[in-house]
């Protein structure tokens, strides 16, 4: 059972409630407050990331916290293909990364319209940078710049 703007949530798979979640919902903020070492940071990426962002269609802000960066993977897009963890709608990004390629990855331009973008990295290593787009990166750069 979640808790959802007074509507307590049993099932998912009713169509109206559904309905409601995949359209209305675009502005979506996820308190987890469990650590669950045993699971890795891609395949909570897939089972869960990945899932919210298909699932709520018309999501513009979201917003993942907890009281750790260690109380749940955090999003990994390491060997992911750049079509994952993309949306045209999603505007406000708030989310626990793995390390700063996630972050670039984030900013070759699956998210077209993101204005707001908070993040903090479990993993702040040296790597090359040879590997992304840094034309994209640089024109995200810019518009952020300029807003």
């Amino acid at each position: 059972m979640a808790r959802l703007n007074s509507i307590y949530v049993f099932r998912l798979d009713d169509s109206l409630l559904e309905h409601i979640c995949k359209q209305e919902i675009m502005d979506l903020t996820l308190i987890i407050n469990e650590n669950n070492s045993e699971i890795t940071s891609k395949d909570y990426t897939m089972n869960v990331y990945l899932i919210i962002l298909a699932f709520f269609e018309n999501l513009e802000h979201l917003t993942i916290l907890s009281s750790s960066i260690n109380d749940y993977p955090p999003l990994s897009l390491y060997n992911l293909p750049p079509t994952i963890f993309s949306s045209s709608k999603l505007t406000k990004l708030c989310i626990n990364v793995n390390g700063f390629g996630d972050c670039l990855n984030l900013l070759d331009g699956r998210l077209k319209q993101l204005t707001t973008f908070i993040v903090q990295m479990k993993y702040i290593i040296h790597m090359s940078l040879m590997s992304y787009d840094m034309v994209s990166l640089y024109l995200m750069i810019l518009c952020f710049s300029t807003r």
